[in-house]
């Protein structure tokens, strides 16, 4: 139970199941310079390993994630991967003051990597850092900024409001995801858009870069039903704007445009 004066909508609000495992189908796209078309998957599996509470006035939360990103061909070009990887330890570390404001800090120590060339650049360490304040118990906002060593993007921007004007609806409005959401009971109707920018370690051997970034914009809706509080199952359907595989390395740099594909997924969540 959180007092009132210290609820805070972003840390607070919803409850997800403390693990899930969500599956994407991407549809074929063109991609900048080949005749073909590229279909993707995306695979991500969230399990909470560990909650205490009140640790030195704080709370800390560590888990472990997976995120696959298949490539259903290689459009003709020779660098495209099989699959991307990331796997990351996740660990957050909150405190809560007085006057509604709270601070989090954590990080996401794992490998980011070409699955078919794990090597000695594969580790990478993003570290955020976020300030959040209650303006109201159903208002409050955020500020901070994800740090990521050596990636294409080094710095992510943290920053939103949250708002919830009654027990049904629920707004989230924020860099690097918006959310708005419809509850009635255990059913939820919402509404997502997502910027998301990963960069992985590549082999740099026989014409491969380096490193490659995976980047777009998420814009997407569906429908959740949360049985209880620890278990949900949602499906989504929208669509992958702004698509864009950036190469650097020795064996040069380059942006890869991949046209806006429809995308279809599924998500299942639960306490076991």
């Amino acid at each position: 139970m959180v007092p009132p004066d210290l609820y805070s909508t972003f840390l607070d609000s919803p409850v997800e199941p403390r693990r899930w495992v969500s599956l994407m189908y991407i549809d074929a796209a063109t991609v900048s310079g080949s005749a073909d078309d590229l279909t993707m998957g995306e695979l991500e599996i969230e399990a909470n390993l560990l909650r205490l509470r009140n640790v030195m006035a704080g709370d800390i939360d560590l888990g472990i994630g997976l995120r696959s990103v298949f490539f259903g061909g290689d459009a003709g070009y020779e660098i495209m991967p099989t699959a991307l990887l990331a796997v990351p330890l996740e660990a957050r570390w909150a405190w809560r003051f007085l006057n509604g404001g709270s601070l989090q800090v954590g990080a996401r120590p794992g490998i980011y990597a070409d699955a078919e060339a794990l090597g000695g650049g594969m580790f990478g360490m993003p570290l955020q850092a976020a300030w959040y304040s209650v303006i109201t118990p159903r208002c409050s906002w955020m500020a901070g900024a994800e740090v990521r060593p050596a990636w294409d993007l080094p710095v992510m921007p943290l920053l939103g409001l949250a708002w919830e004007p009654s027990e049904f609806w629920r707004f989230e409005l924020a860099v690097p995801r918006s959310r708005a959401q419809f509850i009635v009971g255990p059913l939820a109707l919402f509404g997502t858009a997502e910027w998301r920018n990963t960069t992985y370690a590549m082999s740099g051997e026989d014409g491969d870069p380096d490193e490659l970034t995976s980047e777009d914009i998420l814009l997407g809706g569906g429908v959740q039903l949360r049985a209880t509080d620890s278990f949900s199952l949602a499906a989504e359907i929208g669509t992958l704007v702004n698509r864009t595989l950036t190469a650097d390395g020795d064996a040069g740099e380059g942006d890869l445009d991949l046209g806006s594909a429809p995308y279809f997924r599924v998500t299942f969540g639960g306490s076991l």
